[in-house]
């Protein structure tokens, strides 16, 4: 499991991972599209970060990728 804290949006946190999987060849956008119920043209544009996708499909990525996102606000 990974655990991805995060003081940026958590969308903007799992983009970094999928980028990271992608440049690994672990994964495809293909794929990616596939587990978020969406297209190719969607991940590719989110990934680029010209627009979002929405909480189910974030939440189908992290559980698929045993991603825990625990939000950081920045207070110890």
């Amino acid at each position: 499991m990974m655990i991805a804290t995060c003081s940026v949006p958590i969308s903007d946190r799992i983009r970094e991972i999928l980028r990271a999987k992608l440049e690994a060849k672990e994964t495809t956008q293909v794929e990616i599209a596939r587990i978020a119920g969406t297209n190719q043209p969607s991940i590719s544009r989110f990934l680029q970060g010209k627009h979002g996708l929405h909480t189910p499909a974030l939440d189908r990525i992290a559980a698929h990728f045993n991603l825990t996102v625990i939000e950081d606000d920045g207070a110890e």
